[in-house]
């Protein structure tokens, strides 16, 4: 993505906008945060669930909803074509939630009323560093897609684009994805109708999988709260 964004940047006088969008997120759309509700669901299912949560606090994720996402592009080509400007102009698209890594998976947590204990920093640090090693990640994916597949034939649930899944990059590095959306904003006058991620949007996408009949229930979960 940045070589392509460098490569179209260096072509003079091309007239291009250039967006570069949070983590795109929002009802029946594959991304961070849906991955995210999965990978809870089936920790829930493992005693040793402090594993899953190796968050630590500097990790970002900057995310954007959908119908924003797609107004944003919308906005940006009017914005340029209509003000006839020039050049290569580039933004970032992100929200302003600016939650950490942690705090986007407690929200995700207390959303499906699961208990993760905080493991120390430490082990949280090597358990990242661990993750670097590429056959280690690949090993932890199919082990808990094993158990997703385990816990969709149990429930009946024959199709689910829903997977475990585990973001090599986003996990071995300590930063995540982090964007600075303002500048959008303050130049071309955009607005989010969707400022923020919300416990409310965050369960409307969990009930669009629900809906669907592709989500397991949680009701007997070991690793719930009642």
């Amino acid at each position: 993505m940045v070589a392509a964004e460098k490569a179209v940047r260096e072509v003079e006088g091309l007239p291009l906008v250039v967006l570069r969008l949070g983590s795109i997120y929002g009802r029946g759309v594959m991304g961070s945060i849906d991955y995210a509700l999965a990978n809870v669901r089936v920790a829930c299912e493992d005693p040793n669930r402090a594993f899953y949560n190796i968050f630590l606090e500097n990790g970002k994720l900057n995310v954007v909803h959908a119908e924003d996402a797609a107004r944003a592009i919308l906005h940006a080509a009017s914005w340029y074509l209509q003000g006839r400007r020039q050049g290569t102009r580039v933004f970032n698209v992100a929200d302003k939630s600016d939650y950490g890594l942690a705090e986007y998976h407690k929200i995700v947590c207390d959303l499906q009323q699961v208990e993760f204990p905080s493991p120390p920093r430490v082990f949280r640090a090597l358990a990242r560093f661990a993750l670097k090693i590429r056959w280690l990640c690949e090993l932890m994916i199919t082990q808990g897609s094993k158990v997703w597949i385990g816990l969709l034939n149990e429930h009946g649930i024959v199709s689910t684009p829903l997977n475990y899944s585990i973001d090599f990059e986003m996990s071995s590095t300590p930063w995540g994805i982090s964007l600075d959306g303002s500048a959008f904003c303050e130049e071309t006058g955009f607005t989010y109708q969707y400022p923020t991620l919300t416990q409310e949007t965050l369960l409307q996408c969990l009930n669009y999988w629900r809906d669907l009949g592709a989500w397991p229930d949680e009701e007997n979960c070991p690793g719930r709260k009642y």
